[in-house]
């Protein structure tokens, strides 16, 4: 009665809205059917214990998926199939795994496979070392301790670092959320109506430093060529726990076996090791590969509709797991209670107006892959609607394990969550608290933000945390014993309710109309920081998302045509004037999962610097200026396909002609531009001014514009001919350019003065310029045409510019010594 009153306070600050017609006879029969005949922890022993663990591209995995159609469909539900999805990975399962130490002691180990690393084809018996890898390394420091270690580790068992040192938690984390808690949490009108926690992203690493996934990407490398015979990782958690997930390239080519040991038996071996004592161990680990689980599915099924079946409201769960345990927690209970909550509706006699969908997702814990690419394709965007966008009515999500559910977190007006709030307020005595509004589109976190990022209603279940981040998160110890059988069925019976309630309702949830949406996240931006050899992600206001490590020191990216994959050239060096040899790689960045998923390896070819994407093939040129060379690359087989002579001198920027038949690249230190015939590799040398650098083609096609840095102008280049048919004259420094969408400006940074400057594309003449208060070194305009994007590396900062106004409207800081450069704002 309490919270009742407090919601009625709560309703009498907010805009007045219909009151909702609550249908009591029908959530008192959701309350018999959810807690007198419950099913959902039947539906969890199977998705836990027959079928688990359930890892994206498993074969357990569609074995799961499989038995719950064949279930829902005993219970009454229709239209139960399998959506396929592209995951582009080989599936990976391990089938055996037993590791013993028998000298100098015997014992039995405790440990968990890394997934999509190679098995030991038998049993292996090797002595053990330990390699104490320097603490945040430069990659000079990492390649001078690879040097000196590379004769140790062959034949060897290596313990990859020092053991970690888990302090004993004298304060463990409540297991409930506190009711009052609770309340100002999801109450719009208290102090902290903040819904679920959010996630902190780790500060930018120092100037040089590499990233803990660099050195682990190396540190497969350097075990894989110097013949080590297995990796051991310590899992650096109390009371045996373990979290294993997976090696990051998915190539197991490109690392040995890998197992991560409890922190307990890591420790002794350590121990042992700094004792003198020669340790042994006996290793088997059998995986098995399948090839069928690059195609993965989201298992769909529905109770149909009546006079508004065209509508649908989803009941989300993503059914895949980590392989450590039988993934009960995360997320088989949430897969069955959604399904529990169809099953109650159905033997309620529930006939829903709209259609209830259960959504049973897979690759969540790859980065929410399908439940992206669902959206994807039957909803597109709000920005890009398809003829479903419309009829879509709202997601329910549950996936933080087995707690009561607290409260829910929607994306939209707040007239949508005073909606779901009257929904669940008859269930208040279940615990549920209320409901808060989102206008995030960020994605992350869980499988909402999928149709929140589409400008959706996603709707977040948030629950009680028990055990879950702190124990069974991802580690051997998600079990069906984790699991608190009240909780779960009363988590069933809630969402039961409020889904119930908006398919029964006249007008589906209330969206934000068009002039409030919120920006989606084309509006992050992405800057890649030269000196801290990383890619940042930064919302429009500045704000650091992540910062991602790819090679070192990176000169310019692109992203693919889908959007998903962002790839960069990984230079090695500062400056171009610098010496030294540099790098050889194009980091591969998957911009769905937020991770660096691998790198193409350019072997002699070094000093990668320009790169262009055709959007035809999807495949790179790539320049490099050690020697001077263009590789076109295919970047789904990650190598290099075929490589053409510049002809010029320290071949710098890349830009492909109209129909990629030709590729430009400039020579900054012979004054020219190569024009390079794709079919035949002819090449011919088409004059610029000193140091030619960044160039654009117009919209047409007809013309290439080349930043001729020293030669304060940018070359008009016909591609017809490929002749230069005139020049602009620029301020000083010219260096990066882009035309506006309409084909009528040009825009461009000039360098040394501090510059972003305006030329008009008919007259060739100069229009206007907006001083900037730091040196600019790039360029890059949205794909609208309103806001321009320069870094001075210098200063450490990103300038935005309205291309309307023409003028400054955001400085962009980065972290000190980052060194930021090419800047995209991303699709």
């Amino acid at each position: 009665m309490r919270l009742r009153i407090l919601v009625l306070a709560m309703a009498c600050a907010l805009p007045v809205l219909p009151e909702e017609k609550i249908d009591w006879e029908m959530n008192a029969r959701i309350r018999q059917e959810g807690m007198k005949n419950s099913q959902v922890l039947r539906s969890l022993h199977f998705l836990a214990d027959v079928y688990g663990p359930r890892l994206t591209g498993s074969p357990n995995l569609k074995a799961a998926q499989d038995w719950a159609l064949s279930q829902m469909k005993e219970w009454g539900l229709e239209n139960g199939h399998l959506e396929p999805w592209d995951f582009g990975h080989a599936g990976w399962l391990n089938d055996r795994f037993a590791m013993h130490i028998v000298s100098p002691v015997k014992d039995s180990l405790v440990g968990e496979v890394l997934a999509w690393t190679p098995g030991t084809n038998g049993p292996v018996t090797a002595e053990v070392i330990i390699l104490i890898l320097p603490d945040r390394p430069t990659q000079e420091k990492l390649t001078a301790f690879f040097e000196g270690n590379k004769d140790k580790v062959r034949g060897k068992i290596v313990l990859a670092g020092k053991p970690q040192v888990v302090p004993v938690d004298f304060a463990p984390a409540p297991k409930r959320l506190d009711d009052a808690v609770a309340q100002a949490r999801f109450n719009p009108s208290g102090p902290n109506p903040q819904g679920p926690p959010q996630f902190r992203q780790p500060p930018p690493l120092p100037p040089g430093v590499l990233a803990s996934a660099q050195v682990t990407e190396q540190l497969d490398r350097f075990l894989v060529e110097n013949g080590a015979v297995a990796r051991v990782n310590d899992a650096g958690m109390a009371h045996g726990m373990v979290r294993a997930f997976n090696n990051r390239t998915f190539d197991l080519a490109k690392a040995v076996p890998t197992v991560v040991l409890r922190n307990e038996d890591y420790g002794r071996i350590a121990r042992l090791l700094a004792d003198n004592r020669k340790v042994e161990i006996e290793l088997e680990i059998a995986n098995h590969t399948y090839e069928d689980g690059k195609t993965a599915y989201n298992a769909i099924a529905e109770l149909p509709g009546s006079d508004k079946r065209d509508e649908v409201i989803i009941l989300g769960a993503h059914i895949d797991s980590w392989h450590s345990a039988t993934g009960a927690t995360d997320n088989a209970i949430g897969s069955a209670i959604m399904m529990e909550a169809a099953r109650i509706l159905k033997a309620a006699g529930a006939k829903p107006r709209r259609t209830i969908r259960v959504g049973l997702w897979s690759g969540e814990e790859q980065g929410l892959l399908g439940s992206q690419a669902y959206v994807k394709e039957h909803y597109g965007t709000f920005e890009n609607p398809k003829p479903e966008y419309a009829k879509f009515a709202g997601n329910f999500n549950i996936d933080s394990g087995t707690g009561r559910a607290r409260g829910l977190g929607v994306f939209g007006p707040d007239g949508s969550a005073a909606i779901l709030r009257e929904a669940v307020e008859p269930f208040a005595d279940l615990g549920v608290a209320g409901v808060t509004a989102s206008k995030s589109r960020r994605l992350g976190g869980t499988d909402s933000t999928s149709f929140n990022q589409a400008g959706l209603p996603g709707i977040g279940v948030w629950q009680d945390p028990i055990e879950y981040f702190g124990t069974t998160w991802h580690t051997n110890l998600d079990t069906y014993e984790r699991i608190v059988e009240d909780d779960v069925k009363k988590a069933a019976v809630v969402i039961a309710g409020a889904a119930y309630h908006l398919a029964m309702r006249d007008e589906m949830l209330p969206r934000f109309p068009a002039a409030d949406m919120p920006l989606p996240p084309s509006n992050t931006l992405a800057i890649l920081h030269k000196g801290g050899s990383s890619l940042g992600l930064y919302s429009m206001q500045g704000e650091l998302q992540t910062a991602l490590p790819v090679g070192p020191h990176p000169h310019e990216m692109v992203v693919s045509k889908d959007g998903r994959f962002l790839y960069t050239t990984d230079n090695g060096t500062m400056k171009i004037e610098q010496a030294g040899q540099g790098g050889n790689t194009v980091s591969i960045v998957d911009l769905q999962a937020r991770k660096k998923v691998g790198e193409i390896n350019l072997g002699e070819f070094r000093r990668p610097h320009g790169i262009a994407l055709d959007p035809a093939t999807g495949r790179l040129a790539v320049s490099t200026e050690l020697p001077d060379r263009l590789l076109i690359i295919d970047p789904a087989a990650r190598k290099v396909i075929r490589t053409y002579e510049t002809k010029g001198k320290t071949s710098h920027m890349v830009t492909f002609g109209p129909g990629a038949k030709y590729a430009y690249v400039s020579n900054s230190n012979s004054a020219n531009v190569s024009a390079i015939n794709l079919e035949t590799g002819e090449v011919k040398l088409i004059p610029a001014a000193a140091r030619p650098e960044g160039s654009v083609l117009s919209p047409d096609g007809k013309f290439l514009y080349v930043c001729n840095r020293e030669g304060q102008s940018i070359t008009i280049i016909d591609t017809s001919k490929n002749e230069a048919a005139g020049r602009i004259e620029t301020g000083k420094g010219p260096v990066r350019a882009g035309i506006t969408p309409d084909g009528k400006t040009l825009i461009y940074a000039a360098m040394h003065d501090k510059t972003m400057e305006f030329a008009d594309i008919a007259t060739r003449k100069v229009t206007g310029s907006v001083p900037l208060s730091g040196t600019p070194v790039s360029l890059r305009i949205t794909p609208d045409g309103t806001l321009a994007f320069a870094s001075g590396e210098e200063q450490d900062t990103t300038f935005v510019v309205s291309i309307a106004e023409r003028k400054v409207t955001r400085e962009i800081r980065t972290a000190k010594g980052l060194a930021p450069d090419a800047v995209i704002a991303l699709p």
